[in-house]
């Protein structure tokens, strides 16, 4: 439990430096889903580049119920939704602009 608090408090100064909780969920949602395409070598199209990010954003919410002793809704929600968004809007443009060849090659996806 003492290391869940140590990312909290790592969390914490980084937010209170950077000044917005919203960046860094953007942010780390961006590098997560970048990073997995990179080293699970995926198309961009491949949904299951966004798993990772499910996961890590989960995860970082059971800390924060643990840390906190409670969820709030409306946190929670944003930072879901913060995390989640552009990966799965740029995922969504680019299943929508890939050519049909293209997407036999990830599972019919």
């Amino acid at each position: 439990m003492m290391w869940i608090r140590r990312y909290h408090d790592w969390a914490f100064a980084l937010e209170s430096s950077v000044g917005s909780d919203t960046l860094i969920h953007v942010n780390v949602g961006l590098g997560i889903w970048l990073l997995a395409a990179l080293f699970l070598r995926r198309p961009f199209r491949d949904p299951r580049l966004l798993l990772p990010i499910m996961m890590a954003e989960g995860t970082n919410e059971v800390f924060d119920y643990l840390v906190h002793q409670g969820w709030s809704l409306a946190d929670t929600t944003h930072d879901i939704l913060w995390t989640l968004l552009w990966p799965i809007l740029l995922w969504a443009v680019s299943v929508a602009t890939s050519c049909e060849s293209d997407r036999r090659t990830v599972g019919g996806i």
